[in-house]
């Protein structure tokens, strides 16, 4: 394995931080592009210097670390703010809406229709027509209902 190291080049670091740049392009998900970064850095040390791969293995941990502390804390403090921030959690979305019973709701089970589709509820009694709120979600596919007044 030492053997393997000691014959790296600064193009195997380039090789790298290139691969490790695409795949970040093609599944963007923050941290793959400070490990690339990391990686020219090493790999333009090496052209400039003759460094042992010792020096090299060090210098690359030591940049992914902080680089990507770094944008971590950045990402902390400057969160993305949406217009839809419940986008992808449809179920989310239905809490304070309003449904109709569709399959009555007896023993605390029932079913309502929201949108395009039918939704598993529990909640008190109640009669297929009658109006119900959304409370919570039980699970992905369950939601909490109240009787609306």
């Amino acid at each position: 394995m030492v053997a393997l190291f000691e014959q790296l080049t600064f193009w195997h670091w380039f090789g790298l931080a290139l691969a490790l740049l695409i795949i970040e392009a093609v599944a963007f998900n923050g941290y793959l592009l400070w490990i690339g970064l990391s990686a020219l850095i090493v790999g333009l040390l090496m052209l400039m210097f003759d460094v042992g791969w010792q020096v090299q293995l060090l210098v690359f941990a030591g940049c992914s670390v902080i680089f990507t502390g770094l944008w971590y804390r950045h990402w902390i403090k400057r969160p993305v703010h949406t217009e839809a921030p419940l986008l992808n959690q449809r179920t989310s979305q239905f809490i304070g809406r309003v449904a109709t019973v569709t399959q009555s709701i007896e023993n605390g089970q029932g079913r309502v229709k929201l949108d395009d589709s039918i939704w598993r509820v529990k909640g008190p009694d109640a009669a297929e027509g009658l109006q119900v709120k959304v409370v919570s979600i039980v699970d992905e596919l369950t939601l909490e209902v109240e009787l609306v007044d």
